[in-house]
């Protein structure tokens, strides 16, 4: 448990994802962007691939930025929460009930990571952490950070168990992934319709 002074600060695995999403970022963009490069100083219409350029690199910048400020601060009187893109969300201590810690495996490997909800008194998800993505010491310090009943799940579970079973404790895109895949479907038209566009117009 923590002293009465005691704060301890837990951040996301932020250097391993950061190195992660930007080598596919530069693996899928890089190739079409040099391209369009080629044939837009040929055209004279280099300004609109430079204007393409700029836009997905400065979302990346946003994104890069949200990532570090993404945190969890433990203190004696309650946690607070920084997420990607919401303000600080804070639970009181004496709102906290209980924590449940499950085993869960996305399904393209063995490997299962655990996922720790903290619930209040009635029932509603306070705090939702992932091993892939915080660390499973940063989950644990949450555990020892406060007296509260925890339940550990033994059996691995898929995402598809995590619906079924705790389907209100999780996020929308992970109860909804025909819905997520429908967003992200029309984020890449978005961005490679002017791509195309272009390539297009230089041949």
């Amino acid at each position: 448990m923590l002293d009465e002074t005691d704060v301890v600060v837990v951040r996301p695995l932020i250097s391993k994802l950061l190195t992660r999403y930007w080598i596919s970022a530069l693996c899928m963009g890089l190739p079409p962007v040099i391209t369009l490069y080629v044939f837009s100083l040929a055209a004279g219409e280099w300004a609109y691939v430079l204007l393409l350029h700029v836009i997905p690199t400065a979302i990346g910048f946003v994104l890069t930025m949200s990532l570090r400020r993404s945190r969890v601060v433990l203190s004696p009187e309650g946690i607070t929460e920084t997420d990607l893109f919401t303000a600080p969300v804070s639970t009181p201590r004496a709102e906290m009930s209980s924590i449940l810690m499950v085993p869960v495996t996305d399904g393209n490997s063995s490997t299962a990571h655990n996922h720790l909800f903290l619930f209040d008194h009635d029932g509603r998800t306070r705090l939702r952490m992932r091993g892939a993505f915080w660390g499973e010491e940063a989950l644990e310090n949450v555990v020892r950070s406060f007296d509260l009943p925890v339940v550990r799940v033994e059996k691995v579970a898929t995402m598809s168990d995590l619906r079924a079973e705790y389907g209100s404790a999780i996020y929308w895109r992970e109860r909804h992934p025909y819905l997520l895949g429908v967003v992200i479907g029309i984020g890449i038209v978005v961005l490679t319709g002017p791509v195309l566009w272009m390539v297009d117009s230089f041949l």
